[in-house]
């Protein structure tokens, strides 16, 4: 067996060997020659965790236009590609304020990918908040803000304040990216 999924071994029942032989499920492997011919590879569930965070815009502190020369790009598939590439944690939400996807910084910095090394299946969920009074600031084609960063793993929970700068999609939501490094730096 790989290292991919996890594999274990089931006996097909109520076949004669000629009928069960015909019948074989191939699921991930092949059976192997001079294994038991009514053997099929079926894979293993994954225990599942999830790990939840909040994102809570606090402030905005620049809605310039020069972020545009330290951008992500000018399209959505450049915004994603430069935020997948990325070391800092990112994600992109929708016009509905759900976020799609996290990039592999995110996922580091809640710590996920150690438990998807164990075999553990992470699911990563952030939920965005706004207040009101930040409402007019998110049709600007982008800007900084100060966020709240909150989530909790295993028990722990982590809270932050982190600068944030986001870039509007063409599909109606934004591109995030974190600055915890600056965070990190202006707690010293």
């Amino acid at each position: 067996m790989d290292g991919g999924d996890r594999l274990r071994m089931i006996r097909c029942a109520g076949e004669n060997n000629n009928q069960a032989a015909s019948m074989l499920l191939k699921l991930k492997q092949p059976v192997i020659d001079g294994a038991d011919p009514t053997v099929a590879m079926v894979p293993e569930t994954k225990k599942k965790e999830v790990v939840e965070s909040w994102v809570t815009v606090e402030s905005v502190t620049d809605t310039n236009t020069c972020m545009e020369g330290r951008g992500l790009g000018c399209t959505d598939i450049e915004r994603v590609k430069n935020l997948e590439e990325d070391t800092r944690p990112g994600f992109i939400s929708d016009g509905s304020n759900t976020v799609r996807w996290v990039n592999g910084a995110y996922k580091r910095m809640v710590s996920a990918m150690e438990e998807e090394k164990e075999g553990l299946s992470v699911e990563i969920m952030v939920w965005l908040v706004k207040k009101e009074k930040l409402v007019p600031y998110m049709y600007s084609s982008a800007f900084t803000c100060w966020v709240r960063l909150q989530y909790s793993w295993k028990e722990k929970w982590s809270s932050q304040m982190v600068p944030c700068d986001l870039w509007r999609m063409d599909c109606g939501g934004f591109a995030w990216r974190l600055d915890v490094q600056a965070a990190l730096g202006l707690g010293r």
